[in-house]
């Protein structure tokens, strides 16, 4: 695991696979949970479609460790939004 306090955003963060990683390292780790349903009080909004927004928000955190699991990919969209 990584050291305490180290600062992790996670992208796309408001789904299953979302809140499952949230819940892993928000025990030791300073985490910046994004996404654009804000379905959950911790989440904040980030569109990783906006480019420039994207970065903002990721630049502002200055994070250690950058995960993306958000669910905007072609696959996504061509199964209805649950791949696999």
């Amino acid at each position: 695991m990584l050291p305490a306090g180290t600062r992790v955003y996670i992208a796309g963060c408001g789904g299953m696979l979302g809140r499952a990683v949230y819940a892993e390292f928000a025990r030791d780790c300073e985490v910046k949970a994004t996404d654009i349903d804000l379905n959950i009080d911790w989440l904040e909004h980030a569109d990783v479609r906006d480019l420039a927004g994207y970065e903002a928000s990721v630049t502002a955190f200055n994070p250690e460790l950058l995960i993306n699991v958000d669910n905007q990919s072609p696959l996504a969209e061509f199964s209805g939004g649950s791949p696999g």
